[in-house]
């Protein structure tokens, strides 16, 4: 691995926390979601879909890593602009 990707993994680490329970948690958030829409008896639309698993994604860095790193909060928060603009 090049030097340059090793800081980059360490520097994410950081804020982003180990990327094994990064992954645990983001795959239980995105399966929780995927469920209580199903019970619900709703199906999401592509990008509905696709901006609540990058929201889970983006949860679980938050909770995995640094809370205080407001780049997640506003990746959440351009996500959700996204979802929220193609209902128009």
């Amino acid at each position: 691995m090049s030097q340059q990707v090793e800081e980059v993994l360490v520097d994410r680490r950081k804020t982003h926390g180990s990327f094994g329970h990064y992954a645990q948690v983001s795959q239980q958030l995105q399966e929780t979601c995927k469920m209580a829409a199903a019970d619900a008896g709703n199906s999401l639309s592509p990008v509905q879909n696709e901006g609540m698993q990058m929201i889970c994604g983006k949860l679980a860095r938050a909770m995995c890593g640094d809370q205080n790193f407001k780049d997640h909060w506003l990746d959440i928060a351009g996500y959700a602009t996204r979802v929220a603009e193609s209902l128009k």
